[in-house]
């Protein structure tokens, strides 16, 4: 067997979960120029990172979201409650 498929036998398949809002703010600030970039030099970029990232696991998908933070308010039916959650 080559080296190769035994090295995706013994390797674990990675997912990463990837806050765009985040990621945008902090490529801006650390590639030069960053904010001249197109969208397809963006993308290789992020994806040169993760697979720096996993080293010698194997990248199995890339989830990307850039959404609003997370609002909404809840009663607790035991106290009668008003709950309000904001996470950012």
């Amino acid at each position: 067997m080559s080296q190769k498929k035994e090295h995706l036998k013994a390797s674990k398949p990675i997912a990463i979960l990837v806050d765009g809002g985040f990621f945008l703010k902090r490529y801006r600030a650390v590639y030069k120029n960053g904010k001249k970039h197109k969208p397809e030099q963006v993308a290789k970029n992020l994806y040169k990172m993760l697979l720096d990232h996993v080293k010698q696991e194997r990248l199995y998908r890339i989830l990307f979201y850039n959404c609003d933070p997370l609002i909404f308010s809840f009663t607790s039916s035991p106290f009668e409650l008003l709950i309000f959650c904001a996470m950012q």
